[in-house]
């Protein structure tokens, strides 16, 4: 028994060096490129089991550091591919000297990681709904800073010399969303749809870190360096059988997925689809439960703000008595200029259990606030927007407007403190257009400083400004 396990162990030991040897004798730089492609495939998947795939601002703790909101799903998808990466090169490792089966069992690992990569962005946007809307939300107010028809470019317009006094400043959209409404359409368009569903739009994109990048890139190279870890001297080729299994381990996974989500999206847009058909015939209490059944098949169409004043409306037309149906009429009160009452309603929705009513209350609030802003009424847009940084520190154009009104104010020291929360909440947000905004503070704290009369500080401040324009 021993004699025969020596002998094995003794093949296996003869079998590497006349392997290696070959490697030796006859180098393949091909082949030696895919190796180094897999190995390199191989290490940036296991620094994305180590590294953070996904993460929001939340909030800025006591230090001044940005506190991230990050997803449910990625421990256990992180712990699947852990176990599926240590199969897979067990089995390789076994297997080494059987080019189809190790190159099968690497080319698994790498379909495995791409896989899961897209799992965790459709997860991370359409089931952690609140996660993937507060991501929703900072780039919405980012875009609202940023665009070429946004706060800061159109303030240069009018901005007088000397600070922000007579600037105004843009509400915000009414409506915000996380994906596009699902829909039925079969046109071309929907094709940029789908990749919103899957969970491909600005909410992950902006928000991803290098540790799904890691995954994603780091499993194509596995892939591609699992069809060329041998010599082409080898009496067994590259097989046709390897490529058809390639074929059939990329292409079925995915397109399992890709079914997976239109189906969900199918079922959602079916149920808005009766939605509407049943509210048009004035039986408002079915179309309603139609709402919430979509919302079921794609969770984070239920921070939508216009499927919430939808269901609001529905709600209200049946005689409910519902945080939505309160909603849909403080937003007809504002509509009919009657803010007080609207500003008293919304008040009361910041407390409501419902969490997507609760957002759209203080989204709402804070549009209150920028108009108090624009109309001159510091006071009260300083009441609304404290308020509302209070409940969600990390937005950009909500710390941007409280530097306004620091600016506006004089109050030095708030300008500085609120100028360095922008800095903080920029560190979290992926986009380069960021600088715009904390450009324009430079300028605003050297306008200030100048009319304080400190003008080594007003000379610093426009340096600053410059070096970050660079």
């Amino acid at each position: 028994m021993w004699k025969t396990r020596i002998g094995k162990v003794n093949g296996r030991l003869s079998q590497l060096g006349r392997w290696l040897w070959g490697w030796i004798q006859a180098p393949n730089l091909p082949v030696l490129a895919g190796a180094g492609i897999l190995t390199l495939g191989l290490l940036m998947v296991l620094l994305s089991l180590k590294a953070p795939w996904y993460r929001v601002p939340a909030d800025i703790d006591a230090a001044g550091e940005l506190v991230y909101a990050t997803a449910v799903s990625e421990k256990p998808l992180k712990a699947i591919f852990a176990l599926g990466l240590l199969t897979g090169i067990g089995i390789a490792l076994y297997h080494w000297f059987k080019p189809i089966r190790r190159g099968q069992s690497l080319f698994s690992i790498g379909v495995l990681g791409f896989l899961i990569g897209l799992i965790f962005a459709h997860l991370v946007v359409v089931d952690e709904a609140a996660l993937s809307h507060q991501a929703a939300w900072v780039v919405s107010q980012h875009d609202g800073l940023t665009w070429l028809g946004g706060d800061i470019y159109t303030a240069r317009e009018y901005e007088p010399a000397g600070g922000g006094l007579d600037l105004m400043i843009k509400d915000p959209p009414q409506i915000l969303g996380v994906v596009p409404l699902p829909h039925r359409s079969a046109d071309l368009a929907i094709l940029h749809d789908w990749f919103e569903w899957m969970g491909l739009g600005s909410p992950f994109t902006t928000f991803k870190v290098k540790g799904w990048g890691f995954l994603m890139v780091g499993s194509i190279f596995v892939m591609v360096g699992a069809m060329a870890t041998r010599r082409s001297q080898s009496d067994d080729q590259l097989s046709p059988a390897l490529v058809s299994f390639g074929l059939r381990a990329a292409g079925l996974p995915v397109l399992l997925f890709l079914s997976f989500v239109g189906t969900r999206a199918w079922l959602a847009a079916g149920a808005l689809q009766d939605a509407r058909a049943l509210g048009d015939n004035a039986r408002y209490a079915e179309a309603a439960q139609r709402i919430e059944r979509a919302m079921k098949h794609l969770p984070c169409i239920g921070y939508d703000t216009g499927l919430l004043l939808q269901l609001g409306l529905y709600h209200y037309q049946s005689r409910q008595i519902t945080p939505a149906a309160r909603y849909f009429r403080a937003v007809r009160l504002e509509s009919a200029n009657l803010k007080t009452q609207a500003e008293a309603i919304y008040a009361s929705l910041t407390n409501a259990s419902h969490e997507a009513i609760r957002r759209e209350a203080h989204r709402a609030l804070f549009r209150l606030g920028i108009i108090d802003f624009n109309s001159g009424q510091e006071t009260e847009a300083l009441r609304l927007t404290e308020a509302f940084i209070q409940a969600f520190p990390a937005l950009p154009k909500a710390r941007y407007v409280r530097f306004l009104l620091a600016v506006r104010l004089g109050e030095v020291d708030v300008a500085y403190q609120c100028h360095r929360d922008l800095y903080t909440i920029a560190k979290g947000i992926g986009l380069g257009e960021k600088r715009a905004y904390l450009s324009s503070g430079h300028q605003h704290l050297g306008e200030l400083a100048f009319s304080q009369g400190d003008y080594h500080e007003a000379w610093q401040q426009f340096v600053y400004r410059i070096q970050l324009e660079k």
